[in-house]
């Protein structure tokens, strides 16, 4: 396969202000070292912070580099994730099957990668949240145990806005495992 050259932009988006400046700094230095590119020019610009939000910044980098395959400047676009990528040479692209074959098994396999990742992080999610609901609940039952609270008291002791402990104490109400009499909960 012949080698491509390419235009890239890459963004990147957080806080504080330095973070994402040392982030393109360390980017720029993994750039320099990906295998299979050659660069030609890289331009950072000022990191701004981003409009209408407040303390989050972001910034953009333009890459221009020569790539010894397509599958190099895939690769790049899976480390990197660039949010636009630009051939401009060559023209045309011949691919034998084999490459192609070769370009979308890499592609697969990154994509399983991710889905497991996903799938990985959603389970795990989901084991945190219901872990959570189980020491707020338990954290309510201590706060109810010799002392009946307005629904005031208890967004303050436990730190959580009103109306989501409201959802969670009309559950347990639900449940029978406390009882609400007078706008104040006790235990059942």
């Amino acid at each position: 396969m012949q080698p491509l050259r390419a235009r890239t932009i890459i963004e990147l988006v957080g806080k504080p202000k330095d973070f994402v400046e040392r982030a393109f700094e360390k980017m720029r230095e993994l750039i320099k070292q990906h295998p299979g590119l050659e660069l030609i020019s890289e331009d950072i610009e000022p990191v701004k912070e981003k409009p209408g939000t407040k303390d989050i910044f972001g910034g953009f980098m333009e890459v221009e580099a020569k790539f010894s395959s397509l599958q190099s400047l895939i690769a790049f676009c899976f480390e990197f994730t660039p949010t636009s990528v630009e051939i401009i040479e060559p023209e045309q692209i011949t691919i034998k099957n084999n490459e192609l074959t070769a370009i979308f098994n890499d592609l697969q396999a990154k994509l399983h990668e991710i889905t497991a990742l996903y799938k990985k992080s959603e389970f795990e999610q989901k084991i945190v949240r219901k872990n959570a609901a189980l020491l707020l609940r338990n954290f309510l039952f201590t706060l109810l145990f010799k002392k009946k609270r307005n629904i005031e008291q208890l967004s303050k002791l436990t730190g959580l806005p009103a109306n989501s402990l409201q959802q969670f104490l009309d559950q347990l109400i639900k449940e029978g495992k406390v009882a609400k009499e007078n706008e104040l909960y006790t235990l059942k």
